[in-house]
C-alpha cells in the first residue's frame, strides 16, 4: 500500500527544520516518494495542459508525471552525489523521501498558481526560491553536514545543470536559426 504522507507537507514547508527532523528518524520509502513527485507532475501537467483542449490535457498529464518523476531524481542523484563528495552521511531514498514531503507541496501550488497571468509566474519563481531553505535543511539532515556544505550541495550541481541547459538550448537554437536560413534562402538570396 502506497503511503503519501501529506499531513506533514505544510509542515514540512512551514516549518522545516522541525518536521523534517522527525521525518528524518521515520521509514523512508523512496517507492512511495516516486508516486508522490510523479502524482504532482501528473496534477501540474493536467493544469498546464487544459488550455490545449483534450490533447494537450493527456499529453500534460503523461508528460509531467514522466518530467518530475525523472527531473527529481536528477535532481536529488546530483544533489546526493555532491552532499557525499562534501562529506555527506545519508542515503538517496532518505534524502528523496524529506525532499517530497515539501518538494510536493510547493510544486502544487506553483502549478495552481501559475495559471494566474504574470501574477502566478512571480509567486511560482518567488516559491521556488523559498523551496531552497527547506532543500537546504533536510540536506542537513540526511547527510549531517553544516549549512555552508548543504548550500553547496545544490549550489554545485544547480550551476552545473544550469550551464549544461544553457548549452543545449543555445546548441537546439543555432541549429533552428541554421535551418531556417536554409529555408528562407530563397526569399532572401
Amino acid at each position: 500500500m502506497v503511503n503519501i504522507p501529506t499531513n506533514l507537507w505544510i509542515p514540512a514547508v512551514i516549518a522545516p527544520e522541525k518536521t523534517l527532523a522527525k521525518a528524518s528518524k521515520g521509514k523512508a520509502s523512496l517507492v512511495d516518494a516516486a508516486i508522490v513527485m510523479a502524482l504532482v507532475g501528473l496534477v501540474g501537467g493536467v493544469i498546464g495542459g487544459l488550455s490545449l483542449g483534450f490533447i494537450g490535457f493527456i499529453a500534460g498529464a503523461i508528460g509531467g508525471a514522466i518530467g518530475a518523476l525523472i527531473g527529481s531524481f536528477v535532481w536529488n542523484g546530483a544533489v546526493w552525489i555532491m552532499a557525499k563528495v562534501l562529506g555527506g552521511k545519508g542515503e538517496f531514498p532518505q534524502q528523496y523521501y524529506l525532499y517530497s514531503l515539501f518538494g510536493a507541496p510547493i510544486g502544487l501550488a506553483s502549478a495552481v498558481i501559475g495559471l494566474v497571468p504574470l501574477v502566478g509566474g512571480i509567486v511560482s519563481g518567488l516559491l521556488s526560491l523559498y523551496m531552497l531553505w527547506p532543500l537546504t535543511v533536510s540536506i542537513k539532515q540526511v547527510h549531517r553536514l553544516d549549512t555552508v556544505k548543504a548550500v553547496l550541495a545544490w549550489l554545485i550541481p544547480g550551476i552545473v545543470l544550469a550551464i549544461i541547459a544553457a548549452i543545449i538550448g543555445a546548441a537546439i537554437t543555432a541549429m533552428l536559426v541554421a535551418y531556417g536560413m536554409s529555408q528562407s534562402n530563397g526569399v532572401f538570396g
